[in-house]
């Protein structure tokens, strides 16, 4: 820890709202953000600038600190939650916890390194690749279009080769950090996407699961793809490829006769709370609301074999289907699995006999 990171004052300073715009000038407004915020001397509350009016006007009442509350201690950064399964909260992440989650992936992945991402500034990720680039001064750029309209695998693969080059001249390696569906479209779109794409050191993906075709797909093209597992609770992800990083705890809460239950996760990288209450803890590991399994790492099975978690969906997901339980992820993943289809999502919709049916809509 250098002596710029250490706290400087006794007291919380009071939380800056913080509106941050998309692509690199979203990214470089928090690399400007981050060191000061670490240091104690500011604590900040950010805010996409690139959403829609409403979203924003969420997420900003969703990120201040409830009045009278008490902010953990050493806070740092305020980031709002995707609100995926239901309203965003405040999750305040550390100055302590970002630190040692950027030192425990270091270290998983032999040292830090420069960063491209093509994630949404304000995002746990994105804000993880600055803690971790920032050790070493290493540069990180944005693809120009991050949080801003439609994906296009033509200039993120350029802006991605702009910021290789400037890796390789500092002599540093490069990771890259996108979504499934960036993957998928990146790989389809030739073009050289998928030799840009194997110059990377890793190319670390999360956000939501990876089906098995794309992973090996990925890997046929030489892409060293490393699939995470996390939440901005847990400041992104802290499972890579099934494994937890060192310090990381992961159990199953209840598991059912198969081992399917819910995921608790734990570790140095934990958020403090939300700003409106703390974290929701079962056997003092978080709940993370998704359903999993642990399993013999080892193909043969080997009981000596570290365990790797086996995601299985949402714990709202399994909803009644002709009278039986039916995992609506499970469904997905097996109709993207389809040669035919490129992406899917699969939707419940109430059914007459007070159950429900299941809808795909496929590209």
């Amino acid at each position: 820890m250098s002596a710029s990171d250490e706290p400087r004052t006794s007291e919380r300073p009071p939380v800056e709202i913080v509106a941050v715009p998309g692509g690199g000038d979203g990214v470089a407004l928090l690399a400007g953000l981050l060191p000061a915020a670490l240091a104690g001397e500011r604590v900040v509350a950010l805010v996409p600038a690139y959403a829609e009016a409403g979203v924003r006007a969420t997420i900003r009442q969703a990120v201040t600190p409830v009045q009278g509350s008490t902010l953990p201690p050493g806070a740092a950064i305020i980031c709002p939650t995707s609100g995926s399964t239901g309203r965003p909260r405040g999750v305040v992440l550390t100055a302590e916890q970002i630190r040692g989650a950027a030192h425990v992936r270091d270290e998983a992945q032999g040292g830090p390194s420069a960063w491209f991402l093509g994630v949404p500034p304000v995002t746990a990720p994105a804000l993880a690749a600055l803690a971790r680039a920032r050790t070493v001064e290493a540069p990180v750029a944005s693809w120009r279009g991050a949080g801003v309209g439609g994906f296009d695998p033509a200039s993120f693969i350029a802006d991605a080769r702009a910021l290789l080059a400037a890796a390789e001249g500092a002599g540093l390696r490069a990771r890259t950090s996108l979504v499934a569906a960036q993957l998928r479209l990146l790989l389809l779109s030739g073009d050289g996407a998928a030799d840009t794409l194997a110059r990377f050191d890793s190319v670390l993906v999360g956000g939501g699961p990876t089906s098995p075709s794309l992973a090996a797909q990925a890997a046929a093209a030489g892409v060293r793809l490393v699939r995470t597992y996390g939440m901005t609770e847990t400041f992104g992800g802290c499972v890579y490829d099934g494994l937890g990083l060192p310090g990381v705890s992961i159990r199953i809460d209840r598991p059912d006769p198969d081992g399917v239950g819910q995921v608790l996760l734990g570790g140095p990288m934990l958020a403090g709370g939300y700003t409106d209450g703390p974290l929701r803890l079962i056997h003092g590991l978080l709940a993370t609301g998704d359903r999993g399994r642990l399993v013999p790492a080892a193909a043969d099975g080997a009981t000596d074999a570290p365990l790797r978690l086996e995601l299985s969906g949402r714990g709202d997901d399994v909803v009644t289907v002709g009278g039986a339980n039916v995992d609506v992820a499970a469904v997905a993943q097996a109709v993207g699995e389809h040669p035919g289809i490129a992406d899917c999502a699969v939707v419940p919709v109430a059914a007459q006999d007070g159950g429900h049916r299941l809808v795909a809509f496929v590209v």
